[in-house]
């Protein structure tokens, strides 16, 4: 029973800390841009705040976002195996792109987040999960 269960809360867990993330980079967002006076969060002044938004503010969540996506999926593997790694991961990086697409955000910001986020996915995924997995089962073994 555990075995089945504990991928799916891998999975929960890898999207609960890029949650914890994203939230952070919102609260941080809100202080670098605020939002204007009488702001109703309606989707016309969210798109027109969004279009304001400074380049180096937008340049500084592409890293973050990245970072965020690599722990995700980092988590999830480590907790839950391969499968579940790779599902955050995808899952992540279609929730991203979405964001992307729904927001008139400049070119060069969804280009740059979307193969810093597909990037740090991959990497995590493929290269380090491994090595940092045999790490920490080194030091669980001590």
């Amino acid at each position: 029973m555990v075995a089945v269960i504990k991928p799916f809360v891998a999975i929960i867990l890898g999207v609960a800390v890029f949650v914890v993330v994203f939230v952070v980079g919102e609260g941080l967002s809100a202080v670098l841009h605020p939002y204007p006076e009488g702001f109703d969060n309606t989707r016309e002044e969210v798109e027109q705040h969004v279009a304001k938004y400074p380049g180096w503010v937008l340049a500084l969540f592409i890293p973050i976002w990245a970072l965020g996506v690599s722990a995700s999926v980092w988590i999830a593997k480590r907790i839950g195996g391969r499968v579940s790694g790779a599902v955050t991961g995808v899952l992540l990086v279609i929730l991203i792109a979405y964001n992307m697409y729904l927001l008139p955000y400049p070119i060069w910001f969804k280009v740059g987040m979307m193969f810093a986020v597909v990037f740090a996915a991959v990497f995590v995924f493929v290269i380090c999960a491994p090595a940092l997995s045999a790490v920490a089962l080194r030091a669980e073994a001590d």
